[in-house]
């Protein structure tokens, strides 16, 4: 059960890591766009079919670290002095809860 939540988190840290990634070097592409959004869905089937038991809790565990990345590398940008969408605590929250 441990080895499928650990992949389906290095799943997402991969995704949102070449999402960031890209975005440092400035470049944009849609097939990374594409990745950011099917990655969440990839890590919850992912983990659900490796997990021996209590799969559905399983998939939808992967909500958590998802939107836990897209507001942590949306402050890690921030602070890097990039323009972000939703600057500060209040718009982390925003993000967090949309995600």
């Amino acid at each position: 059960m441990i080895k499928a939540l650990v992949v389906g988190v290095g799943l997402l840290i991969a995704a949102y890591g070449l999402w960031f990634a890209n975005l440092q070097g400035e470049q944009f592409s849609e097939f990374n766009v594409i990745i950011l959004w099917v990655s969440p869905f990839i890590a919850a089937f992912v983990s659900a079919y490796l997990a021996p038991r209590y799969k559905l809790l399983l998939g939808i565990s992967m909500v958590l670290p998802t939107a836990i990345l897209s507001v942590a590398l949306n402050y890690l940008y921030q602070v890097q002095g990039s323009s972000v969408d939703f600057p500060g605590g209040h718009g982390a929250m925003i993000l967090f809860m949309t995600t």
